[in-house]
């Protein structure tokens, strides 16, 4: 928004522009999603102070004409294009209205794995009706349904309950004062935002079906999807950014984007499998190299899959062994134990099928 007019410049009647042409002052009001912009006829090179913002959906009139509004560029307006108190120049040509301003480069989200149209989801399943995780780094908190759909995710409510739809953000203490942008892009095609601070709430209730909400969750930042009882919420994507504009969707990697939910939550998969690198009596330690890089030292699930053998019988899984992460500095290891095991030579540990390390906040 480089090219905004300071409200210093703005006159009475008439300004030069650096090309000196006559430049028109307009009034701008608007009613519902009416922008009214209303001044002398004819002019090319006009310059207006907002009264009110522009939201996804908006329309315009010039002189009570309906005018197509674009950036400099020639790029349709993202929400928040125009803020009240902005004065803006703008050049008319015929229907169309095309403001000074930039299209500003879209700044990344704090929410991580916030594009559904194709989400990470490490778990596997197309439906989750637990309470739990499901896609990477989102909870399902309440009874209700997760589906994966068709470049969305469904948030479906029970005729009984609210559904409540979860992410903790791992951001730091110094943001939560900070103005910050939220918005949310559902399946019917329109952006909804608010702006506003983490700790006092950022609340975007405008939804026939719901409501989603930035806030403290408890003591920690994070993000909140609220589907009424009997009701659907169809998000496509989440973004969280500094400051009181929506800047657009940043470009989804999904490799960058599957890295940063690993830090959380990894995969072992079917056949993994590893040598042993330590024996004591009472346990045995592998190499665990699925766990670098991981916020924290991670959990394991579903350790019923691991089998284990000693090296001398790889036809016969041991039992009575239990599986946990041991942590030396910078070496991660999986640690097998059981007291008086036997095994005095090596061993092999072996997955049967899948298991987790989730080092979720």
């Amino acid at each position: 928004h480089s090219l905004i007019i300071s409200q210093s410049n703005l006159c009475e009647h008439y300004l030069d522009n650096i090309a000196g042409q006559p430049i028109a002052e307009y009034t701008h009001s608007k009613s519902g999603t009416i922008h009214k912009l209303e001044g002398p006829e004819k002019a090319r090179n006009i310059v207006f102070k907002a009264t009110g913002d522009y939201n996804d959906g908006d329309t315009w009139t010039l002189n009570n004409h309906p005018v197509i509004v674009t950036y400099n560029g020639g790029e349709e307006l993202l929400p928040t294009a125009v803020l009240v108190g902005d004065v803006v120049q703008a050049v008319v040509m015929e229907s169309k209205l095309r403001l000074m301003l930039q299209k500003p480069t879209p700044q990344e989200s704090l929410i991580e794995n916030g594009h559904f149209v194709n989400p990470i989801n490490q778990r596997g399943k197309t439906d989750y009706t637990t309470v739990g995780y499901t896609i990477d780094r989102w909870r399902l908190d309440s009874l209700g349904t997760v589906s994966i759909g068709s470049n969305k995710i469904i948030l479906t409510a029970s005729s009984e309950n609210t559904l409540y739809f979860s992410q903790l953000l791992n951001v730091t203490d110094k943001i939560l004062d900070k103005i910050m942008t939220f918005s949310v892009l559902l399946a019917n095609g329109s952006i909804y935002y608010a702006t506003g601070t983490i700790r006092e709430g950022i609340h975007i209730t405008n939804i026939s079906s719901g409501w989603i909400s930035c806030y403290m969750i408890n003591t920690r930042p994070g993000i909140l999807f609220t589907a009424g009882k009997g009701l659907v919420l169809e998000p496509v994507a989440a973004k969280l950014e500094p400051g009181n504009r929506f800047t657009g969707w940043p470009v989804w990697d999904y490799g960058a984007e599957l890295e940063k939910c690993r830090r959380y939550f990894r995969t072992m998969v079917k056949y993994d499998a590893w040598s042993s690198i330590g024996i004591m009596p009472s346990y045995i330690d592998f190499p665990l190299s699925n766990a670098y890089g991981m916020r924290d030292k991670p959990t394991i699930i579903n350790a019923e899959n691991f089998d284990l053998f000693d090296s001398k019988d790889l036809n016969t899984a041991l039992e009575g062994f239990t599986f946990s992460i041991a942590v030396f500095g910078l070496s991660v290891r999986l640690r097998a134990t059981k007291r008086n095991h036997g095994i005095t030579g090596s061993a092999f540990l072996q997955t049967k099928d899948k298991i987790y390390l989730s080092s979720e906040l």
